[in-house]
């Protein structure tokens, strides 16, 4: 049980790696950067209007502290799928980035999918 807990964990963290890396594929070109690291501290991405957000790949998959930053800050929150069905959170995200942001048309689960297999392909491929 627990190897099977450490597995599914590591996994859970290389889909949020790639959610974000997807993102910021999609985002770069439309008035969002990256701020990974210590770029700003616990923020994901931030606007050129000066938003700033974090990602989460799963309702259930932020901590404490990552949540407990946001009271005290003007940190917006979009997790991409709820963690007790199959539904997902794409529409929280085109209202948070702008409904009119021309990525919105790019920012779907269908994409980020395609995403997966082409960044694993590339990664068998090196090997």
């Amino acid at each position: 049980m627990i190897t099977a807990h450490r597995l599914a964990m590591s996994a859970e963290n290389i889909i949020g790696n790639m959610l974000e890396l997807f993102l910021f594929e999609e985002l770069k070109a439309n008035g969002w950067s990256a701020a990974w690291g210590s770029a700003i501290s616990h923020v994901d991405f931030c606007s050129e209007e000066g938003k700033l957000l974090q990602v989460k790949n799963r309702d259930n998959s932020e901590n404490s502290s990552s949540k407990t930053v946001r009271d005290d800050n003007n940190i917006l929150f979009w997790y991409r799928s709820k963690s007790k069905s199959e539904e997902t959170n794409w529409p929280e995200l085109y209202r948070i980035i702008g409904d009119d942001n021309p990525a919105v048309s790019r920012l779907t689960e269908e994409k980020f999918r395609e995403f997966i297999v082409k960044i694993t392909r590339e990664i068998k491929k090196k090997k």
